[in-house]
């Protein structure tokens, strides 16, 4: 279990775009796909874009609701498109681009990332308060948030010790393996192993 300290917010978020295009592209190459009404800005997106001064367009209330829908798994560029894509005039992808990076940016959005720097998005809970922690799974695609006082409090004087700087975008960061990966890690140990008794056998 690795224990992180994140003093800022992770990095911007350009290689999505280049994502949401791909993905745009290999929608388009499909024939077929049954397409969904678009979801309208509800009262609460509005309240909650306007909180945070944003206008509650059609492309930031759609990609809101596919995160907190998706929650508490994450969503790339590439997922979030292909959810997008299904529905009737569904956004360009400079759209959900935009969108994506205006919610992150106006502190709707968390970002993380999995291997290979595969970027990650999770929505916040609405009533989250500032002393919160996150537990993450190693492949960047779960996220639970943590509302623990004490918990905050000790890892803030333990940072301190070590000498952290600690302000007030400081947050913790448990980091481990989420159930389902650690299955599929278990099955592939098994099909290795299973395969090493084969070879064996034939030799």
């Amino acid at each position: 279990m690795i224990w992180s300290h994140t003093m800022t917010r992770l990095g911007s978020l350009t290689s999505l775009h280049h994502s949401v295009a791909r993905s745009f592209r290999q929608a388009n190459t499909r024939q077929g796909t049954r397409r969904q009404p678009v979801t309208r800005p509800n009262r609460r997106h509005r309240s909650r874009m306007g909180a945070n001064g944003l206008r509650p367009t059609i492309a930031r209330t759609i990609v809101l609701s596919a995160l907190e829908k998706a929650a508490p798994s994450c969503l790339d560029a590439s997922q979030m498109y292909r959810i997008l894509s299904t529905q009737f005039d569904s956004p360009a992808p400079g759209s959900v681009y935009r969108a994506l990076n205006d919610l992150w940016t106006a502190g709707l959005l968390l970002r993380t990332e999995g291997a290979r720097g595969r970027a990650f998005l999770a929505i916040k809970p609405e009533a989250l308060n500032e002393g919160y922690g996150t537990l993450r799974c190693h492949c960047g695609e779960r996220l639970v948030f943590i509302e623990d006082l004490a918990l905050h409090e000790y890892l803030k004087s333990l940072a301190s010790e070590k000498g952290f700087a600690i302000d007030e975008e400081s947050a913790f960061t448990i980091t481990t393996t989420c159930a389902k990966c650690q299955q599929l890690r278990k099955e592939g140990q098994q099909t290795t192993a299973g395969g090493r008794g084969s070879r064996a056998k034939t030799a």
